[in-house]
């Protein structure tokens, strides 16, 4: 019918004609979308004819887009669960792609999106989908009601309730300070409605082992904290090395069903960091061989122990130069230097000469321990040297 009626529910979907003379309005079957048009919506001449659909976007290709083309999300938003094709042709049946006045939609947003958003309306939008891009484009979007909002559009096509999900807010330790027990304490406040969370403890530049958790059990969820587990030599938990800046990051989703890490249901990342404490190369132990002492083998094996179960990793020097010098211009002799888990060698805390680098007979070494510190850490002095002569 004329003057912007909506035809019966009879109808596959709504459509109405929209007059230059009056313009009109456009609803969704259920009313979850209603569209009103001004009076010219492309010039004074052309009656225009429009239809609203609602469709399913949430975790299913777009065949309506282009064949199996999935709709992309923005990073920290979730798809709503509410969208909808607004199409316009003239009388003819000609497209209409660009209206010459904006064109109001008006949404009420579904309880779940509302729950995703926190309850915060403010955080719910109405985006239209270009297919071209594959890209959201921003509408100016208003909450007018605590359940409804509106946008404005000068161009028919998809469009979609975006959710631009709460962000955690990370609470604890202080941003750099130091965990004294290599056991911090991580903790967030977590937005209303979180079903999940990822969080990541990682290394500076990534220089060593890290933590990476995706976590739906409720009362951890709810608990909005993590404490990382202290690595204690023999026992295991072999991820924190000394004296070294870690950045942990924690994002969550509202998701009601099974995540994955790539999935685009989380929010934007919220960061902290800490720092480790420094080890020292006193609490260190030279075992074997012992000081002075001659040896029969000239592929030995070096041990040591620590009063320090929090380290596992170390630097080892065995050379027969007392300075251990490695520059290629000044070096008198050889350096092994080697990295070592310690917890992972048999006899733990050992290192053993490899066998196409044989130590020379009848000669005097050095060697020596300390902990290793990566990162922006700082070296540590190495333990005072033991010697030992080959026979």
């Amino acid at each position: 019918g004329g003057g912007g009626s909506v035809t019966t529910p009879a109808a596959p979907q709504p459509t109405a004609s929209i007059t230059p003379a009056s313009g009109g309005t456009i609803a969704s079957p259920s009313g979850e979308v209603t569209v009103s048009f001004p009076s010219v919506v492309v010039d004074a001449a052309t009656t225009v004819v429009a239809t609203v659909e609602i469709v399913q976007l949430e975790g299913v290709a777009v065949t309506t887009l282009q064949a199996a083309d999935p709709v992309t999300v923005p990073e920290g938003h979730m798809l709503g669960t509410l969208a909808f094709r607004l199409k316009a042709q003239d009388s003819s049946g000609n497209p209409i792609s660009h209206f010459s006045k904006a064109v109001t939609l008006k949404v009420a947003v579904p309880a779940e999106d509302r729950r995703r958003a926190g309850d915060d309306m403010n955080r719910v939008l109405l985006r239209r989908y270009d297919a071209a891009t594959r890209q959201w484009i921003e509408l100016p979007t208003r909450p007018v009601t605590a359940t409804a909002l509106t946008a404005d559009t000068v161009e028919p096509g998809l469009f979609g309730v975006l959710v631009d999900l709460p962000i955690p807010t990370v609470t604890a330790p202080a941003r750099d300070s130091v965990a004294a027990d290599f056991a911090p304490d991580l903790r967030w406040s977590a937005p209303l409605g979180v079903n999940w969370y990822h969080l990541q403890v990682l290394p500076f530049n990534l220089d060593g082992p890290g933590v990476d958790l995706l976590i739906g059990e409720p009362e951890l969820v709810s608990a909005g904290r993590y404490q990382v587990a202290a690595p204690k030599f023999g026992d295991g938990n072999y991820v924190l090395l000394p004296g070294m800046t870690y950045v942990w990051r924690v994002r969550t989703s509202p998701s009601a069903a099974q995540v994955g890490v790539s999935d685009p249901v989380w929010s934007r990342w919220s960061t902290g960091s800490f720092r480790t404490p420094a080890p020292a190369s006193e609490t260190i132990r030279l075992l074997n061989p012992t000081e002075g002492s001659t040896v029969s083998s000239l592929q030995p094996t070096f041990t040591w122990n620590n009063s320090d179960d929090k380290v596992f990793y170390y630097e080892v020097q065995v050379s027969r130069d007392p300075a251990f010098d490695t520059n290629s211009a000044t070096a008198k002799a050889m350096v092994y230097w080697e990295l070592v888990h310690g917890a992972l060698t048999s006899p733990q805390n050992s290192y053993l000469v490899p066998s196409r680098f044989l130590l020379e007979p009848g000669t005097v070494y050095y060697w020596r321990v300390r902990p290793r510190v990566q990162g922006d850490g700082t070296p540590v002095p190495w333990r005072l040297p033991g010697t030992f002569k080959t026979r």
